[in-house]
């Protein structure tokens, strides 16, 4: 009876050694990386009306239109008449940066007349108007007349969210010259680097 035992502990020790063979086989590993790049930007996304009182805006592109004042004089006087429109541009910009806002004329200046029509026209009459402009972003708020050179809001850090730019024309600035009045509002990210 030794004799199996004997035959089995050498079937077992065969076993092992062949396991441990096994366990030897040559194994080649590799490594796969992933990269991606977040470039910073900021995206302005379509304008909406949230509130308008003698004006209205229409859109001409992605992030740009125009508004328009319906009564922007009274007939009888010739004087400015009261208007506001405020704008809600969908923002995200994913790192810290800065917006300015910038009045091309600094107010409505009458197509035609000289940049020299906001110190007044003749006989009384003037051809250029200055407006008050506020604009929220980032938990920041500018409020100034257009004449003030550029608004700026500055963010430390990435912000999603609305930005609000209200416009405003006052009433009585007048009488003034007969024509179209018109201003160019620049909205403008930075990013910081």
């Amino acid at each position: 009876m030794m004799r199996p035992l004997a035959l089995m502990a050498a079937g077992t020790a065969l076993f092992a050694t062949a396991a441990a063979h096994a366990q030897e086989l040559n194994v080649a590993s590799g490594q796969v990386e992933i990269l991606g790049d977040a470039p910073a930007a900021c995206v302005l996304g379509q304008p909406s009306v949230s509130n308008a009182v003698n004006a209205s805006f229409s859109q001409s592109g992605l992030a740009s239109g125009t508004v328009n004042i319906a009564e922007f004089v009274n007939l009888q006087t010739a004087e400015t008449q009261a208007s506001s429109i405020e704008l809600v541009f969908p923002i995200v910009c994913n790192a810290s940066h800065s917006v300015t806002l910038h009045s091309e004329n600094g107010g409505m200046l009458r197509l035609g007349a000289a940049p020299a029509a906001a110190e007044g026209g003749g006989q009384g009459f003037g051809e250029f108007v200055t407006y008050q402009l506020r604009m929220d972003w980032a938990g920041q708020q500018r409020d100034q007349s257009s004449d003030l050179g550029d608004a700026l809001i500055s963010a430390a850090e990435p912000r999603k969210g609305d930005l609000s730019l209200q416009v405003s024309t006052p009433a009585g600035a007048g009488p003034l010259v007969a024509g179209q009045y018109n201003d160019e509002i620049v909205i403008e990210f930075q990013l910081a680097m």
